[in-house]
């Protein structure tokens, strides 16, 4: 039989209940367990495009078009099986994404990159979700919102390019990144802060808060408060925000400490770019080395390079390197009237 070659993106399961449902309650209700699962998520997966590859044991091999659709297919997966109960037990799972070369040979499907997503399987615990850095890179930035980058000491991650984890539905509140940032910028609005947390729940699945913080000086006159209007600018940078408005019209970016969002990756300048209000428009100002890469509403991309540019509606900041980059760090940005 004839050898392939594909570049897939594979989704490898575990369903680590079936074990101690194996010794509590026999083989026979471990398999009935686990063929249920299977049945139940072969059934997302079909939604979202994806095939079988193989199941063995208490195991699924599935494979997709691209990382976009087996990350949905993954979370769709996750959120049905922790509402679930099969025989009494709640059916987790343990998820590994990766996108690679791989070999195929009638039904079977084998090589490194199979094995490096079984190893994220391995790493997993249960209830996660995690995706590796190959895999990432193929995300739109809106979906980058959704991981959480997590340090594992390991050869096979670098080899990976790094490994991230989904938030949980339960740490998004049930909502998207980007209600959870509108509400937050409500909040502030409210009650007139210059900077607040993002709340994206627990777990540890923000990024640290290394910025100034809320400042008391920054806080807007209570007749400005609550005229509930007026024009602002909220950037999101992991689980901090900042506010750009008539009474703060300046917030700055870049590597160097003393910025207002300061940036880890190397690409980005010391001072690389600053976002001001003139009027009652706001605008990115870049005075950097590698520019800023600009992602609007529909994902159109712009470089601004020693240049300005209007920022209008909600969209994505990406200083020093676009979205595609494995360590493209992402700014979102929400206009409010």
């Amino acid at each position: 039989m004839p050898q392939t070659t594909h570049c897939l993106a594979l989704l490898f399961l575990d369903i680590p209940a079936a074990l101690a449902l194996r010794e509590r309650d026999g083989n026979e209700a471990a398999t009935d367990f686990v063929a249920a699962v299977v049945e139940m998520l072969g059934r997302v997966r079909s939604v979202h495009g994806g095939k079988e590859i193989r199941c063995v044991g208490n195991t699924m091999l599935s494979c997709f078009e691209g990382p976009p659709a087996a990350l949905a297919a993954a979370r769709a997966m996750r959120k049905l099986t922790d509402e679930s109960r099969i025989a009494g037990v709640q059916p987790q799972v343990r998820i590994g994404l990766h996108w690679g070369e791989v070999s195929v040979t009638g039904r079977s499907v084998y090589g490194e990159a199979v094995s490096a997503c079984a190893r994220l399987v391995a790493t997993a615990l249960p209830g996660q979700i995690l995706v590796t850095g190959v895999a990432t890179e193929a995300l739109s930035p809106e979906e980058r919102l959704l991981l959480h980058a997590v340090e594992i000491v390991r050869d096979w991650v670098t080899a990976v390019g790094g490994v991230s984890l989904v938030r949980s539905e339960e740490a998004l509140g049930g909502r998207t990144p980007e209600r959870a940032a509108q509400e937050t910028l409500d909040r502030a609005r409210e009650f007139g802060t210059r900077t607040m947390r993002l709340d994206l729940g627990g777990n540890g699945e923000g990024l640290a808060d290394r910025g100034k913080g809320p400042r008391p000086e920054a806080m807007l006159p209570a007749a400005v408060a609550s005229e509930g209007r007026v024009p602002r600018l909220c950037l999101i940078r992991g689980a901090v925000i900042a506010i750009v408005d008539s009474a703060e019209s300046y917030v700055s970016i870049g590597r160097e400490e003393g910025n207002d969002i300061l940036m880890d990756l190397t690409t980005a300048s010391r001072r690389h770019a600053h976002v001001e209000m003139r009027g009652d428009a706001f605008y990115l100002i870049d005075h950097s080395w590698n520019g800023t890469f600009v992602y609007d509403e529909a994902g159109r991309e712009t470089r601004v390079h020693n240049a300005e540019l209007a920022l209008r509606g909600s969209g994505v900041l990406c200083p020093g390197c676009p979205a595609s980059h494995s360590q493209a760090e992402i700014i979102r940005y929400i206009e409010t009237r």
